[in-house]
């Protein structure tokens, strides 16, 4: 345990990323955002969404979501933002790392024209679509 404190400490998992959390998310949304502050993520909210659509969308966005948020998602997933369940988070504070991968949602709205990103966090390669 000593150690995991000691690389959260030096590497925070989130520092940097901007974090849109949907509103049906669980565990709720209070408590996804405390812990995405926590590491040191950048909520964003509904209301800052327009200004970020207007930038690169893949530059350090983060989107945790559940199933039944799929149609707030889609305008993202149609720009090849991908999202992921708050497991990516949980697990991810637990064991200091993101795993993209496996707790990626809509996989199958996100399969057209795939190609790898490579991910800054540990040389982690995740699917992206453009």
């Amino acid at each position: 345990m000593p150690v995991t404190f000691a690389r959260a400490n030096k590497h925070p998992l989130l520092k940097g990323d901007r974090v849109f959390i949907t509103p049906s998310i669980k565990p709720n949304k209070e408590m996804i955002t405390a812990l995405v502050k926590a590491v040191q993520g950048q909520v964003i909210e509904i209301s800052q969404m327009s200004a970020v659509k207007d930038q690169n969308l893949q530059d350090n966005l983060l989107i945790l979501s559940c199933e039944e948020d799929h149609s707030i998602c889609v305008p993202f997933l149609d720009k090849g933002v991908a999202t992921y369940s708050s497991e990516l988070l949980l697990n991810g504070i637990v064991i200091q790392k993101l795993e993209f991968e496996r707790y990626q949602l809509f996989k199958d709205h996100a399969r057209g024209n795939q190609r790898s990103k490579k991910s800054r966090r540990d040389n982690i390669y995740l699917k992206c679509t453009l």
